[in-house]
């Protein structure tokens, strides 16, 4: 396990296997990171918030999140890879070996299945039946502010792992 100095990760997220956290990014408390059969590598100022699971379930692959990804809360990810910029809501279901690409958004518990391909701009909705390319997608910029609000105060009022 590696994090990076500028990483937080809350004391009460659980890190399994050989799991690297990139600069930047923020882990809340009972997020579960399992790299069961294969390394995970978070990029840089990502947050991952409470009660997330993501595991690399697959054999010896290396599963690689880009950087400023925001996985809410309660999300189940088992993706193959995911991009940069996207939004993954609250329980949201990402199946097995799913590809997601760059400034994406998942809906509220939305459930992408392995068959479906998560170019780049692509828009899930629904019940993950309401699919579609949004060029003109952008997260949120209220996203890096409460990315930066974070970083300054949520060691003020959870213990951190480091």
């Amino acid at each position: 396990m590696a994090i990076d100095p500028s990483a937080l990760v809350c004391r009460g997220a659980i890190l399994e296997g050989d799991v690297t956290v990139g600069a930047g990014s923020i882990i809340h408390p009972t997020a579960r990171i399992c790299a069961t059969n294969g390394p995970i590598i978070i990029g840089e100022n990502n947050m991952i918030e409470e009660q997330v699971l993501i595991e690399n379930n697959r054999d010896g692959a290396v599963l690689i999140i880009g950087n400023g990804n925001v996985i809410e809360t309660g999300a189940q990810c088992r993706f193959g890879s995911l991009g940069s910029d996207n939004v993954i809501s609250a329980h949201a279901v990402v199946q097995d070996r799913v590809q997601i690409g760059s400034n994406c958004f998942l809906g509220p518990a939305v459930v992408v299945n392995a068959t479906q391909e998560m170019v780049d701009h692509t828009v899930v909705s629904g019940k993950g039946d309401i699919v579609r390319i949004d060029t003109n997608y952008a997260k949120s910029s209220g996203y890096t502010q409460l990315l930066e609000h974070l970083k300054t105060n949520l060691a003020k009022f959870h213990p951190m792992q480091k």
